[in-house]
């Protein structure tokens, strides 16, 4: 039974797309006579869309409630930073990453404002990723929405044939149980479609709130900013609010940071050195089948994005506005894979469903109301073999989700550094309360330290940037690690290092801090979560803590209290 909740999301679309196919209205087949008997499918009521869109939410939203509780001890390193900020934020009336120190550390001020908003109601208990299932469960309710709009498509079997937007975006947000904002944002920019396809004043609204939550989105504000100027309909769509909005998120970040851009903007621009084609490989969709003609894939997938797009310039009667939008969707998914590819930006995984979502939303939006039934069974071909990932890799995770493992144990091989930082951290408060803690990971090694923390990567700790990007092989193995400058550590001086072999190539190299420092090294993982037989993390070896000989912490003392959760390494 299990098994077969998991394989649902796979088995969908091979069901769906036939009916999608034999079932929706093709507008250039021919036109029955006026007096005609045609058996059309009986209508859908528009009465009751308000009920299957409440089965919708519940349904997608009670799926991921399952699976997120399953995975509930992987929560990201980097949610840990959005919640530390917020936690400082309701103590501090500041949402600093560091007390008194005005760094936007936060990349995205909709959810950190939301994070602090469900700290001051439930307190600071792990409860995000029930929040990101109930997201989730509002973007598929909007994705499902947009099937509505479509001319001619109230029949039952095609309301049903659209359940495939839904489980679409379901799959796409798959590991939301991660803790990160994206779902959230996506959750936005589709209310925000909704929205411009009823001319609800929300419009503008839903989108500046998406724009705060994830920047990348600003473009898309911008771009329906401007179209709404030039066609005199800003009053219709919200434009007000949105000024009102944008006007006060911004002061408020002008006023905290003097600034509006993130931090993280710089740091992660300067520090990882990624190569173009690692940044195509992490966004673009991976065939399972036919992988060796991927490149003449995406090549027939732009062709037919390209088709599409032209159908409304040579028609004028096929500018539907749900057209429009679906086809606003896909052009606003790859213009977003084509800026992460232009600033070689480091490609989290949790950026991907920000790429691939939108294109795959518009793309099957398009397809169910294509007038050309060639071109939409090439569609209905192409799509499933491009995306097929999409639905197979969070089948993968559900199914392991299953697994019987110990109470607290993560699914993520990489989630086990996660908890070393979350139990080590309150461990070295305890122990070193007013002592300065260096690292290259700030999220749950600062959200459980909660003292002083720099940080090596330079988001938090501005400082380190001029010492970034450093030299591969010289003092970091990959240009994707973020490592520690031995500069910024003469620099600082902090009583602790807490890093990772693989962060810390040049601080183990430097005599300097040798001289300084005493080296205590661990094996990289919980005493409670060595079974398995995991390979190491991301090919860590050795935990290292350095310990500052004249500081305000004791080796020894340090070495006792680690040593009851993690295994020292002679």
């Amino acid at each position: 039974m299990i098994h077969a909740i998991a394989i649902a999301p796979v088995i969908t679309p091979y069901l769906i797309f036939p009916t999608l196919v034999s079932v929706a209205p093709t507008l250039d087949s021919p036109r029955p006579a006026a007096n005609a008997t045609v058996a059309n499918p009986a209508p859908v009521p528009v009465a009751v869309l308000p009920t299957i869109l409440t089965a919708v939410f519940l349904g997608s939203a009670a799926v991921m409630l399952f699976f997120n509780w399953r995975l509930r001890f992987d929560l990201a390193d980097d949610a840990y930073i959005h919640l530390r900020i917020a936690h400082n934020l309701l103590r501090t009336g500041h949402p600093y990453f560091n007390p008194g120190e005005p760094v936007m550390v936060t990349s995205s001020p909709v959810w950190t404002l939301l994070l602090a908003f469900n700290e001051l109601l439930f307190g600071s208990r792990n409860n995000l990723w029930a929040w990101n299932a109930v997201l989730v469960g509002v973007a598929a309710s909007a994705s499902y929405r947009l099937a509505w709009f479509h001319v001619g498509s109230l029949s039952k079997t095609y309301k049903v044939a659209a359940l495939l937007l839904p489980v679409t975006v379901m799959a796409c947000l798959a590991n939301s149980y991660w803790g990160m904002e994206t779902a959230l944002a996506i959750a936005l920019l589709l209310l925000a479609v909704v929205a411009f396809l009823k001319s609800s004043p929300w419009a503008l609204p839903l989108l500046t709130f998406a724009a705060f939550t994830r920047y990348e989105l600003a473009g898309a504000l911008a771009v329906a900013g401007v179209i709404c100027l030039a066609t005199r309909t800003g009053r219709r769509y919200g434009a007000a609010p949105a000024s009102v909005i944008a006007g006060i998120l911004a002061a408020w970040l002008f006023k905290e940071f003097g600034t509006i851009i993130p931090n993280a903007v710089a740091a992660k621009s300067r520090v990882y050195a990624v190569p173009i084609h690692v940044i195509w490989t992490s966004l673009l969709p991976k065939p399972f089948i036919l992988s060796d003609a991927e490149n003449l894939l995406l090549l027939l997938g732009l062709g037919l994005v390209g088709s599409w797009a032209a159908d409304p310039l040579r028609h004028r009667g096929r500018r539907e506005p749900v057209r429009l939008a679906s086809l606003a969707l896909m052009i606003g998914g790859i213009s977003l894979l084509l800026l992460y590819v232009a600033c070689r930006t480091f490609i989290f995984p949790w950026y991907v469903a920000l790429v691939q979502c939108p294109v795959l939303v518009g793309a099957l939006s398009v397809t169910a109301i294509d007038h050309s039934w060639r071109r939409r069974i090439a569609a209905l071909i192409l799509l499933p073999i491009l995306f097929l990932n999409v639905f197979v890799s969070p089948t993968k995770i559900a199914i392991a989700s299953m697994a019987l493992r110990p109470a607290g144990a993560p699914l993520l091989n990489e989630s086990r550094r996660v908890h070393v930082y979350l139990s080590a951290g309150a461990l070295l408060h305890q122990a070193c309360p007013q002592s300065e803690l260096m690292t290259s990971e700030i999220g749950a090694l600062g959200y459980s330290f909660q003292g002083y923390v720099s940080d090596g990567v330079g988001i938090a700790s501005p400082g380190a940037l001029k010492y970034h990007p450093m030299a591969v092989p010289q003092e970091r193995s990959d240009p994707s690690f973020g490592a520690i400058p031995p500069r910024f550590v003469r620099d600082r001086k902090p009583d602790l290092i807490f890093t990772y072999d693989i962060y810390a190539e040049a601080v183990t190299a430097s005599p300097e801090i040798h001289a300084a420092y005493d080296d205590l090294r661990f094996y990289p993982v919980l005493k409670s979560e060595t079974q398995g037989n995991l390979a190491p993390v991301w090919g860590a070896r050795t935990l290292h803590v350095f310990v500052k000989k004249a500081g305000g912490c004791d080796a020894a003392q340090i070495n006792d209290v680690l040593s009851a959760i993690l295994v020292p390494k002679n």
